[in-house]
């Protein structure tokens, strides 16, 4: 008897769930990417990294991962909206796309990009392209930010060249579209 409550017992127990997990491919670049930020503790992990030709001094592009654990549960669509606002309020001037909802993988994520100009005791402008995924275990943040030296007078999302720098506008795009690229197509959480 004791046999068979045991073994009902483990029948109607609930299956232990699989841990999910971030898959991040290595990001596309003819430079390889080097990690400059590995920071983990109960609540949240923190990696970035940034082209193996650039320096922490002097950053133009970088990627971000955040785990945040303690926001298991929340809406990604709410989150990016709360970091866009905090986006337009260290920037003189800022555009944003989204966020846009969907699922994947059965999670919901969130898209968007920010187009900061002018942004805040940086003298800089900043594009930035944002995913997030609401997991089980906590909302999955990845970024990638362009940054340049501030255009005075610029339009967020706007580039304004001359012939002579139509190489580097292409430049530009084809990156922008490949981040954009990447974040749908190789950043997913798994369960």
């Amino acid at each position: 008897m004791k046999k068979l409550i045991f073994a009902a017992v483990l029948l109607l127990a609930p299956a232990a769930q699989a841990e999910e997990h971030l898959v991040m491919a290595p990001y596309p670049a003819s430079v390889p990417w080097k990690n400059i930020t590995d920071k983990h503790n109960d609540v949240q992990t923190l990696k970035e990294w940034i082209p193996a030709d650039q320096n922490e001094a002097a950053i133009k592009d970088i990627l971000t991962e955040q785990i945040f654990r303690n926001l298991k549960g929340r809406d990604p669509s709410d989150f990016v909206s709360d970091l866009l606002r905090r986006i337009g309020g260290a920037c003189a001037r800022v555009r944003v796309n989204g966020p846009k909802a969907g699922t994947e993988n059965g999670y919901r994520v969130a898209y968007a990009q920010a187009y900061c100009a002018g942004q805040t005791g940086a003298n800089a402008d900043v594009d930035i392209f944002i995913k997030a995924i609401a997991g089980r275990d906590g909302l999955y943040v990845v970024q990638r930010e362009f940054r340049r030296p501030a255009q005075p007078g610029g339009v967020p999302g706007v580039a304004e060249f001359s012939k002579d720098q139509l190489g580097e506008m292409n430049a530009r795009m084809k990156a922008q579209a490949a981040a954009n690229e990447f974040l749908v197509k190789q950043v997913a959480l798994k369960p």
